[in-house]
């Protein structure tokens, strides 16, 4: 008896959950906005204007916060925002890697103030330096900021990269940061 009270109840429970009413309803959701700011893998959210004839990759790759490349014919240039941890190596070592990759001997330290200009990207002093080899070039801005080193980066073939400093140095100041 007692197991047939136990189906009684859950037949009738069945009854009751399965007699509501069936209509089709419709909801209007508004639609949710994409942010107008790009977060930069978990650091504070960058916004830029990004100049004509760049292409921004969807999600670059490591540890970029942005990518973008511009093609002009068989050439091509590409621009990286990379934000690292601290001093990041520090300038000279990063200054002599990027000789490196455009195949210019290294320089000793004494010599470092040499390679460097400054700019301002929002509302900060950073380092500008400008690397052109035989064949490639390289325009890299260092931004140190709350304990973290913002690398931009434009590389690729030296007449090329000539052609888009303007945009670059455009660019990177346009470069601003929520809080």
């Amino acid at each position: 008896m007692r197991h047939s009270n136990i189906w009684s109840t859950v037949l009738l429970l069945g009854l009751v959950v399965s007699c509501q009413d069936d209509k089709i309803r419709h909801y209007k959701v508004s639609k949710l906005e994409a942010p107008a700011l790009r977060q930069a893998h978990g650091h504070s959210a960058l916004r830029y204007t990004v100049p004509e004839g760049w292409q921004e990759e969807a999600n670059p790759e490591g540890m970029r916060a942005a990518a973008f490349k511009m093609v002009d014919g068989n050439q091509t240039i590409e621009i990286t925002i990379v934000p690292l941890s601290g001093s990041a190596g520090g300038l000279f070592q990063n200054v002599n890697r990027w000789r490196g990759q455009v195949g210019l001997d290294p320089i000793r330290e004494d010599e470092l103030t040499q390679q460097i200009k400054q700019i301002d990207i929002a509302g900060t002093r950073a380092s500008y330096i400008d690397l052109g080899g035989p064949e490639q070039r390289i325009l890299a801005v260092v931004l140190v900021r709350n304990d973290q080193t913002w690398f931009f980066k434009l590389q690729g073939p030296a007449d090329l990269v000539e052609r888009q400093k303007a945009a670059f140095e455009a660019f990177v100041r346009s470069v601003k940061y929520d809080a």
